[in-house]
């Protein structure tokens, strides 16, 4: 009578911890064995066998490499394993926590001090030019548009920079250690999809955003110009006629 998938999986974690104990360096090797698999061993003590039987054909898959990527995996989790009881790890990574939660605040004092800058800025902008700008458009209506791109990268960028200090946070410990990897991963992943959505699609977005553009602006250019025409802001000779 064989054994079943949860027995396996508490004969070979009983096997770990065994050799664990018994010490070596946790030294992971391989070694063939009768049935024509291979043994993963750890300081010395087979834990676990990778019989042909345990592959997929249809993926290809070759004994040799599902072996090696299988001692390498042992080897991950012994030593993250190891690094849980060791108050050194733990003391490193709370020291750098702390230090990515200080460059984050920095991070996000900079953003907001930037957005505050570049707003007061383009309000000067407008009471020094709204004058000249009044004939054709509402300035108010271009700098309450930039103001609003500008509060639009901040949060875009705070967002980015919140979740690459959760990614480094995470990485720092030994328990959370796999949620960091899983996020740098989605993060890589999404940025590359994104990219690669924008690269092939930017050029007819391109021109749909120019006539978009240039049409909502000779609109609004217009309306605004007959509307002080009308109000008698602007005299223009041959409509008085």
């Amino acid at each position: 009578m064989g054994f079943t998938s949860e027995e396996r999986a508490l004969s070979i974690k009983s096997r770990i911890q065994m050799a664990m104990e018994k010490g070596g360096n946790d030294k992971v090797s391989i070694r063939p064995s009768p049935e024509g698999g291979r043994f993963i061993v750890l300081n010395g003590l087979a834990v676990f066998q990778i019989r042909p039987s345990d592959l997929d054909p249809s993926l290809g898959e070759v004994i040799d490499e599902v072996a090696n990527n299988a001692a390498q995996n042992l080897k991950l989790a012994v030593s993250e394993a190891r690094e849980q009881s060791n108050v050194k790890v733990i003391a490193e990574g709370i020291g750098l926590f702390l230090l990515a939660s200080a460059f984050f605040y920095l991070v996000c004092r900079i953003l907001y001090w930037g957005e505050s800058r570049i707003i007061r800025r383009l309000q000067s902008w407008l009471g020094r030019y709204e004058s000249r700008l009044a004939v054709a458009i509402q300035p108010q209506q271009i700098i309450s548009g930039l103001i609003f791109v500008v509060r639009l990268a901040k949060w875009s960028l705070l967002i980015m920079a919140g979740y690459q200090w959760a990614t480094i946070s995470l990485r720092q410990f030994p328990y959370t250690r796999p949620w960091g990897e899983q996020l740098q991963s989605y993060l890589i992943d999404t940025i590359v999809g994104i990219l690669s959505a924008i690269a092939g699609a930017l050029p007819n977005l391109l021109v749909v955003f120019l006539i978009i553009l240039l049409t909502q602006f000779m609109s609004k250019m217009l309306k605004a110009f007959f509307a002080r025409i009308e109000s008698g802001e602007v005299t223009v000779e041959w409509m008085s006629e």
